[in-house]
């Protein structure tokens, strides 16, 4: 910033200019009104209030989820929760929420079951809000609205993902577009960031900054400038030396952490009574045409705007595009709200844990869980949900050997007994605890709500006095102090708010834009980044001075933590003094969220920016070391149960409660699998990975998964009978145009009967060359009964009739036939006599993987199948649970292949080694290389050995042998499909001193067993390979040959192929 001198000389010419500056500023004059709510105008029919109109809508609601006479208890909570919304003046607020919902509904737009604590709610109940009775599962409505603590509602309501945008639209509508924007956030300057601008401005060369920002290192995730200085001595060293260096380093060290630009929250929206600029700063974004706050989430709320979050749920979104496939498939309407909850179907596939697919059931820690726990009704499933978390989730094994009479049920006290019963005497759900106060000490439930919050927070201090109230009221009310201070303890335990599970100042929250805070700097409505996507944050709460210790991992990553702060592992949540070395920690990969940021933005513009989906690895811890005691802080993460720390996945004490939308999902999946799965697969179209492992998923539930069909699909995944059949979207370079083009055709003119019919009723300006060489590829014509290599070799001939035939049609030149005889009969070119043969299996797969993706009709190393096990085989699945270090033997293709050169000049390659279950990275040095350079260029199925490596880039293999699996089974018969038979012998031979000594004791050997096995030698000379046939004779192919061959000549130098 200029000082007021430096701004005068630079207006020396015209000085009124700074005079008049000053002169608009000093008659400036704001005052920020900080104790008002600013709730948007609800306008309610003619003769209502606000609050008649919410009680006469509510009072209909009850009416219709309970009946006529729903009972002086309900009559009487609604009542009441009536009461604290009008003595708190948010009826307006609940009239807003449920005006939008009610639109999103009429819609046909899904709408979540509602999840925190607005699901205490009666009154959203009645309404529609929610979806889950508060009054069936024991719901507190005060741990929504605390008339003792005031502050505006938090409704976190989530819309089917694909149409999330349609209700802002409408809430922007039908309040004004200039009192409905989004929220912005602020990304800040990290230390590689700091650098670069800093040398941008101070005129250095690209080449110069780019050379010390690399020398920056790449872990730990948001490295700072001072923790780079010391962990990278020829960056120090520069600095040090050079005094252009020195100077930029300077600079950078002050400006890093400075806000650098402004992006939008993901799904914060604000809503106001007044055009939006009467109360706060607008930006303009010239990318979007929505407005946006000048403030952040924390003024926002402070100003007393009312901030909304539309959250898109992708699981809402399978449902919908479920019911819509049973619509037409099976003509079935669905109705969510009256879906059974006591189905068996559903309870036996949880009972057996085949959840892939089955929101939040589907980690192998929640089927192992499952499996034990044998659920028989919706209440078992919301509390397995609400156990799987840090501190609770110990309980599971004790909570399932009460439920199935394996231990006893003991309660400390009658309230335990009154409140746990259900829960077989373990406290599961926050509302329990409340209720335990209330009943133990007398406290109201707004008290209860107080203490609640407390152990959420971990506030030592508040947590002593609610600690000593306690007590106090159960003393008061008869219960001996001992057996109060025994359920205090309880209380902690069971719900998991232990003192412990905290983090240090220093440590980073990575947040979901891509920038990160300090875990002291986190406010209340933040998202950040979990494993599990962007959630919104608690504001951070300080857990008193606690010990400490430093977690490292083998790729730099390191958090400092209480000993005990639950960290994310392949067996689940583990404390962070107990992992071990053969554990795999979950870290952020980095690059891979970087890249699906930029191809987020470029698709869907900022909004898109923040993840949906956490890409994370896997890295090993090498220690934990205690440090000695400081202050520690926390944040809650409702929702998620987690969020990233310093680049690693740490857990928070929050539960999630999705319980319904999870028993939805399984009662879709096991009464209407087929429609179920192919709504499932639509939402992952984007995901290769996720495509393959529910392709699997289908194949071992039973299910079809056709290739796309130019007579039958749709856009995305669709069903026929008991088929799963791909959608054309799923097609690379089928375009949106190409698709409603064949869609419409087909719709109007019926099926195509051949590859020029087709061509001839299509619009060839849409789909072109490249389209229907894509379609073939993929199989989408192999119901007409030729072969995809037939139809590409036919793909121009056709073509050509069919722009001869529209350009007819457009010149009104068509035949006199035409006239009589309907476009889809009429005269075609004849086939070729002759059908070209079919490609090779390996081929068609690879097409099929060229414009899908991955493989659909089969995969190439399916035939080695069985020799997987008999070689020690780690699939790409399984490999997550190797430790760092391990030695591993990997079975696959090469996808792709990336040689370089050593400073020393020698040759190296970075390998993609693809197997059956996904792919992974390897790399192979200059020694294993020089003899693997020729196996990694073809398309040979390869065996390579090596070691897990978690370096700075992640988990890779560091190859130690390359060779072909031919080589790696030591010249054993090829594996083969049962009933072939051998085609030919092959024996390798390489030239040496004396090959005529050689080549005699083989024919020697091959003469001592003869059959009817040709056999073909391969001579090795020098820069060539010569094939001889021996006419002379043939032998039998038995594994005595092969030994006696080998003995001559060396291992894997005979191989037999199989017809």
């Amino acid at each position: 910033m200029k000082s007021a001198e430096e701004m005068a000389l630079v207006f020396a010419e015209t000085p009124q200019a700074c005079r008049n500056t000053l002169a608009v500023a000093e008659r400036c004059n704001l005052t920020l009104d900080f104790g008002n709510f600013h709730l948007p105008k609800y306008v309610v029919p003619e003769g209502h209030t606000l609050e008649t109109y919410l009680q006469q809508l509510a009072r209909d609601g009850l009416r219709k989820r309970y009946g006529a006479t729903p009972g002086d208890a309900l009559e009487a909570r609604l009542g009441h929760e009536l009461a604290v919304i009008e003595k708190m003046g948010f009826a307006g607020y609940f009239l807003v929420v449920w005006d939008f919902i009610h639109y999103a509904r009429q819609a046909g737009i899904a709408v979540g079951p509602g999840r925190g604590s607005s699901a205490g709610s009666l009154v959203a109940y009645c309404l529609g809000i929610t979806n889950i009775d508060p009054m069936r599962y024991g719901l507190l409505f005060e741990r929504f609205l605390n008339p003792e603590r005031v502050s505006m509602p938090d409704m976190d309501i989530d819309f089917a993902d694909d149409r999330r945008d349609e209700v802002i639209r409408y809430v922007a509508d039908k309040y004004g577009r200039d009192r409905v924007a989004h929220i912005i956030t602020f990304g800040t300057l990290g230390a590689k960031a700091a650098i670069r601008d800093v040398g941008r401005v101070l005129g250095m060369t690209y080449t110069e900054v780019d050379r010390i920002a690399k020398l920056v290192p790449n872990f730990p995730l948001n490295i700072t400038l001072d923790d780079a200085y010391q962990k990278s001595p020829p960056l120090a060293d520069m600095v040090k030396s050079q005094a252009s260096v020195g100077e930029l380093w300077a600079i950078a060290r002050t400006l890093e952490g400075c806000t650098r630009h402004a992006s939008v929250h993901a799904s914060a929206v604000v809503i106001s009574d007044e055009p939006l600029d009467e109360h706060v700063p607008l930006y303009k974004d010239p990318k979007r045409p929505e407005l946006i706050t000048g403030y952040a989430m924390g003024p926002i709320e402070k100003l007393g705007l009312l901030k909304m979050d539309f959250l898109g749920l992708r699981t809402l979104t399978v449902l919908a595009n479920t019911a819509k496939l049973l619509k037409a498939s099976r003509g079935i309407d669905i109705d969510f709200d009256a879906l059974p909850l006591d189905d068996a179907k559903t309870y036996a596939m949880l009972t057996e844990a085949k959840t892939f697919g089955v929101f939040q059931l589907e980690s192998s820690g929640m089927r192992e869980a499952l499996r034990g726990l044998k659920p028989e009704k919706l209440e078992d499933v919301i509390a397995m949900v609400s156990l799987y978390r840090p501190g609770p989730m110990d309980l599971i094994p004790d909570f399932i050997a009460r439920k199935h009479g394996r231990a006893k049920i003991a309660y400390e006290h009658p309230a335990m007994e009154k409140f746990t019963r259900e829960t077989y005497g373990i406290m599961v759900y926050q509302e329990q605890i409340m209720q335990i106060a209330s009943e133990m000490a007398g406290f109201t439930m707004g008290e209860a709500d107080t203490l609640r919050r407390a152990m959420g927070k971990k506030d030592r201090e508040l947590m002593g006095k609610q600690r000593d109230k306690f007590l106090a009221g159960c003393v008061d009310r008869g219960t001996q102090a001992g057996k109060a201070e025994r359920v205090w303890e309880l209380m902690e335990k069971f719900a998991g708010y232990g003192f412990n599970k905290c983090l240090t100042a220093d440590t980073w929250i990575e947040m979901a834009n891509g920038t990160r805070k300090p875990i002291t700097a986190v406010r209340e409505g933040d998202l950040v980044l979990t494993k599990d996507g962007a959630h919104r944050a608690r504001a951070v709460t300080p857990s008193g001075v606690r010990r400490v210790g430093r977690l490292t991992l083998t790729n730099g990553l390191s958090v400092r933590c209480t000993p005990d702060h639950p960290i994310f592992t392949h067996r689940g949540w583990v404390n962070a003094e107990k992992l071990g070395p053969a554990d795999g920690v979950a870290v952020l990969d980095a690059v891979a969220a970087a890249f699906e940021r930029v191809a987020a933005r470029r698709s869907g513009g900022a909004r898109a920016a923040a993840l949906a989906e956490t890409p994370m690895r896997w890295a090993a811890p090498v220690s934990f070391v205690l440090e000695g005691t400081e202050p520690t802080y926390d944040i809650e993460v409702p929702g998620a149960g987690s969020f990233i720390a310093n680049g690693i996945a740490v857990h928070n004490s929050h539960a999630g409660a999705y319980a319904l939308v999870a028993y939805q999902t399984a009662y879709f999946k096991a009464n209407y699998p087929v429609e179920f799965m192919a709504a499932l697969l639509t939402s992952e179209m984007g995901d290769t990975d996720k495509i393959v492992k529910y392709i699997e998923e289908c194949r071992a539930m039973g299910l079809t998964v056709s290739p796309p069909d130019v007579n039958v699909s749709a856009v995305q995944f669709s069903v026929a009978g008991d088929t799963i059949r791909f959608g054309l979207a799923a097609i690379k370079n089928v375009g949106e145009a190409a698709m409603e083009s064949i869609l419409a055709t087909r719709a109007g003119e019926g099926a195509f009967k051949t590859l020029d019919d087709f061509c001839t009723r299509v619009d060839l300006r849409l789909v072109n060359r490249r389209v229907i060489e894509s379609l073939v590829k993929a199989g989408a014509f192999d119901s007409l009964g030729l072969p995809r290599a037939h139809l590409l070799a036919q793909t121009d001939a056709a073509l050509e009739g069919g722009q001869r035939v529209q350009r007819d049609r457009l010149e009104g030149q068509a035949s006199f036939f035409d006239a009589l005889i309907p476009p889809a009969a009429a005269p075609a070119r004849r086939e070729p006599a002759e059908i070209v043969a079919e490609w090779p299996d390996d081929q068609r797969l690879a097409y099929e993987k060229e414009v899908l993706g991955f493989y659909i009709s089969g995969h190439p190393l399916a035939q080695y199948a069985a020799v997987i096990e008999s070689l020690g085989v780690t699939t790409s699945a399984d490999l997550a649970a190797r430790s760092h270090g391990a030695r591993v033997t990997l079975l696959g293709h090469v996808a792709a292949l990336k040689e370089t050169a050593t400073k020393s000049g020698s040759r190296m390659a970075f390998v993609t080694l693809e197997d059956m279950a996904g792919a992974v990275e390897v790399t192979v040095f200059p020694e294993p290389f020089k003899t693997a350079a020729p196996f990694l260029r073809s398309r040979e199925p390869l065996v390579v050995r090596g070691r897990v490596d978690d370096g700075d880039k992640g988990r890779v293999i560091l190859a130690e042998d390359v060779r072909l699996l031919e080589q790696a089974l030591g010249g054993a018969p090829r594996p083969r499909a049962a009933g072939a038979e051998p085609g030919a012998c092959r024996i390798r031979v390489v030239a040496g001193a004396d090959p005529e000594s050689r080549l005699a004791a083989l024919r020697k050997i091959c003469e001592a067993h003869p059959g009817g096995v040709p056999v073909f030698v391969h001579v090795v000379l020098a820069g060539q390979e010569v094939v001889i046939r021996s006419r002379g004779f043939s032998v039998d192919a038995t594994p005595e040959l092969v030994s006696e061959v080998e003995g001559l000549l060396g291992r894997a130098t005979l191989t037999i192929d199989y017809a």
